[in-house]
C-alpha cells in the first residue's frame, strides 16, 4: 500500500498534468517585455549562435533548466529518469523534486537515481526550507551522495504550505538561520528557489547574507502550488495574493549578480522567446517545469527540447547577438501592466533598474 507521501506525490504530478491550476489573473510579464537589436548589427545566421554557458564548474550546452518536479513514487522515478535523459542529451541543468520522501522513506531512493542516464548533467537535489530544522547536514549531506547530486535546492513554498491540508505552516522569516546553517555546513553549494510565488529584491538579499550564491527567482505567472493544494483538498482560498510575477522577480534582483549571485528564472516561461527575454532581463539561465511534464505525457520531450533550442537561437539571431553575453547587453523595453508595477517599486524598495531596461 502507498504511504501518505507517495500518495501526496502522486496526485501533485496528476493535478499539473490534468486540472487548471495556474494562475488566472497573474501573468508572468513576459509579453510585456521587447528585446531591442543590438545596435548596428545585423540578423545573425541561426546556425552561428553559441547558447553554451557555465555554472557551477560544469558546461551547458544550453541556458536551460528543467524544473524540480517529482520523485518518491514510481511513476515519479520513470519521469525523473526521462526528463534527466533528456537534459544529458541537450545539455540542460536537472532538478530533482524534494528529497524528503527518501529521507523519510530510504526505499523510495531509487526514483531519485538518475546519474544513470545522466553522468554529466548538472544535477540539483531538493529539500524544503519548512523541513530544514528536521534533518541535521549530515543526513542531508548522505542523501545528496547517495544521489550522485551536485548541489542542492531549498524551495521556500510558505503560500504552498499554508493551503497544503497537512502543510508545515513554517513562517518564512524563521527560516534564513536554518538556511544559514546548511549553507554553512553543507558540503554542497546551496541554491534557493520559491514554487511559483515569487522571490523579490527584499527576501533575496537575505539569501545572499545567509550564503547563498544562487537564487531561482520561481515568479508567479505559471502554475500556482497554492491553487495546487486548494483543489487538491478541495478547499478556497486566495491564492493570488502576495505573489510576484517572475519578470518583476527578475527585474528586481539583477542587481545581486554584481555580487557574485547567479540568478535564474522560471514561472511561466513556456518557450525560446521566454528564455531569451529572461537572460536578458539578467538571468543566467531559464526554467521550466510544466512544459516538460506536458511533453512527458505526452511522448514528445526530445521534440519539445528541440523546439525551445530553436526558439533561443531565433530570437538571439533577430537581435544581432551570437552568445549569451551579447543577449546581456541588448537593451529591454518593458510596457504594459508590468511597467506599471516597477515604475511603483522603483521608489518603495530601492530597487535599481539596470540602465538596459527601459520601462514604458
Amino acid at each position: 500500500m502507498a504511504s501518505t507521501i507517495e500518495r501526496r506525490k502522486e496526485e501533485h504530478v496528476k493535478l499539473v498534468s490534468e486540472s487548471d491550476v495556474e494562475y488566472e489573473n497573474v501573468k508572468p510579464g513576459f509579453a510585456d517585455v521587447e528585446i531591442l537589436p543590438l545596435a548596428n548589427r545585423k540578423r545573425l545566421d541561426v546556425s552561428k549562435i553559441n547558447i553554451e554557458t557555465k555554472l557551477l564548474g560544469k558546461k551547458l550546452r544550453a541556458p536551460i533548466e528543467i524544473e524540480a518536479m517529482t520523485g518518491g513514487y514510481d511513476e515519479g522515478g520513470r519521469i525523473n529518469e526521462e526528463l534527466a535523459q533528456v537534459a544529458e542529451k541537450f545539455g540542460f541543468a536537472f532538478c530533482l523534486g524534494s528529497q524528503r520522501a527518501m529521507i523519510e522513506q530510504p526505499e523510495l531512493a531509487e526514483t531519485y537515481m538518475v546519474r544513470r542516464v545522466a553522468p554529466k548533467t548538472l544535477v540539483f537535489g531538493n529539500i524544503g526550507y519548512a523541513n530544514l530544522k528536521e534533518y541535521d547536514v549530515k543526513i542531508l549531506n548522505e542523501a545528496l551522495k547517495k544521489i550522485g547530486a551536485d548541489a542542492l535546492y531549498i524551495h521556500l513554498n510558505p503560500q504552498q504550505e499554508e493551503f497544503q491540508p497537512e502543510g508545515n505552516r513554517v513562517k518564512l522569516e524563521k527560516a534564513f538561520a536554518e538556511i544559514k546553517r546548511v549553507a554553512r555546513g553543507l558540503k554542497y553549494p546551496v541554491a534557493v528557489k520559491e514554487t511559483g510565488a515569487g522571490i523579490e529584491l527584499e527576501v533575496a538579499k537575505k539569501l545572499v547574507a545567509s550564503g547563498v550564491k544562487i537564487i531561482n527567482v520561481a515568479g508567479a505567472g505559471g502554475t500556482s502550488w497554492g491553487r495546487v493544494e486548494i483543489v487538491r483538498g478541495n478547499g478556497r482560498g486566495d491564492y493570488e495574493k502576495g505573489v510576484f510575477p517572475t519578470v518583476d522577480c527578475i527585474v528586481s534582483c539583477a542587481q545581486l549578480r554584481k555580487k557574485g549571485v547567479k540568478l535564474i528564472a522560471s514561472g511561466g516561461v513556456r518557450n525560446g522567446r521566454d528564455v531569451a527575454k529572461a537572460i536578458a532581463l539578467g538571468a543566467d539561465l531559464a526554467g521550466l517545469a510544466k512544459p516538460f511534464l506536458h511533453a512527458y505525457n505526452e511522448n514528445k520531450l526530445e521534440l519539445f527540447c528541440r523546439g525551445i533550442v530553436g526558439g533561443l537561437r531565433e530570437e538571439m539571431a533577430r537581435v544581432g547577438a551570437k552568445n549569451l553575453n551579447d543577449l546581456q547587453k541588448c537593451k529591454v523595453r518593458i510596457s504594459g501592466a508590468t511597467a506599471k508595477r516597477l515604475n511603483k517599486k522603483k521608489n518603495g524598495v530601492r530597487m535599481k533598474l539596470d540602465e538596459r531596461v527601459e520601462l514604458v
